[in-house]
């Protein structure tokens, strides 16, 4: 049986008014509309606003949407492992969370998070929101670590997102450490 494709369709409009609760309430309206019948609106005859482009595009699948972010948190894993020395996978001391599960998205257990003392979130999506990722890794932050977010998007390349303070720490860890030697 073939797989129904899903489409999301966009509108780019031009407002001819300044009346926020007009725009807002036209917003919702049109987003019906489009659900129903996207040729339909390109149509209307509207007199404060003009439909200026329809755009359809295929939505991602929520199970894609899962495993790009299953394929961020193993890179993660990886990385601590291969930092830390000790085994991640399933059952191990570094592990990806499972999808439904709450709390941080890198589980460590152990020496690992003695070694890496931070709570891991992994955002693997699109569209970017730093200051509400920010929020949900200080809530799932576990006892006696910092948070961490990595976050990435098609064609860019992984980043980590931490609490400045945490990173300056750190700096003068590695400093400390650097010219201790000498």
């Amino acid at each position: 049986m073939k797989k129904k494709k899903i489409y999301k369709y966009t509108a780019t409009i031009e407002f001819k008014t300044t009346l926020c609760s007009k725009i807002k309430d036209f917003r919702e309206k049109l987003k019906y509309m489009l659900d129903a019948s996207p040729d339909a609106v390109l149509n209307l005859n509207l007199k404060d606003y003009k439909i200026i482009s329809i755009k359809k595009s295929e939505s991602i699948k929520v199970r894609s949407a899962k495993n790009k972010a299953v394929k961020l948190q193993n890179w993660v894993a990886k990385m601590i492992s291969a930092v830390t020395g000790l085994p991640h996978g399933k059952d191990e001391v570094i592990q990806g969370r499972e999808m439904g599960q709450s709390g941080v998205d890198v589980k460590l257990y152990g020496d690992a998070k003695e070694m890496y003392p931070y709570s891991v979130e992994c955002k693997n999506q699109e569209q970017w929101s730093v200051p509400a990722w920010i929020k949900q890794a200080k809530d799932n932050r576990m006892e006696g670590t910092d948070w961490q977010i990595f976050c990435t998007k098609n064609g860019f390349d992984n980043i980590m997102v931490m609490d400045a303070e945490a990173w300056f720490d750190i700096w003068e860890q590695y400093l400390n450490l650097l010219y201790d030697d000498k």
